[in-house]
């Protein structure tokens, strides 16, 4: 099985592989800044930490606009999830300058309304202002680049 890893969320741990069933996710005792490890021990997906403590990535579940902080962005990155089944949701990216290049930012849709990534500050997510995940279960994944000018998306 491969080892995704993800972070906890107030407690609550989500998985990045859409193969994963519940019955093989453990929360029991889980903690802000953990990350989502495979136990061969238990076989199960369990709260845990990597390589020294620090999360692969930072996942986010909202259901409304968000503006996303420099804070939210740690390790590779943030995993948004967007829940758009009670309406159109924008989410609205830090400052390109507030990041550290090769940091990414993932914005998945997962409703029935239309999600908006939009630009912070005045930078932009190649060359646009916004860019809309226009169908369910699409994602855009922008990256700080090398020359820490406007998001990137890969």
């Amino acid at each position: 099985m491969p080892a995704y890893v993800v972070t906890a969320n107030n407690g609550e741990l989500g998985a990045a592989d859409n193969n994963v069933r519940p019955d093989e996710i453990t929360q029991d005792g889980a903690t802000n800044g953990q990350a989502l490890v495979w136990s061969t021990a238990g076989v199960k997906w369990q709260p845990g930490t990597v390589g020294g403590g620090t999360p692969v990535w930072n996942v986010l579940v909202k259901t409304a606009d968000y503006p996303v902080v420099a804070g939210d962005v740690t390790g590779l990155g943030a995993l948004i999830s967007v829940d758009s089944s009670s309406g159109a949701v924008t989410i609205t990216l830090p400052a390109v300058s507030a990041l550290s290049a090769g940091q990414q930012v993932v914005v998945k849709r997962n409703g029935i309304n239309q999600v908006t990534v939009a630009r912070g500050a005045t930078d932009t997510i190649d060359g646009s202002t916004s860019l809309t995940l226009d169908l369910n279960l699409s994602a855009f994944t922008m990256v700080v680049p090398a020359s820490g000018v406007d998001w990137r998306v890969i």
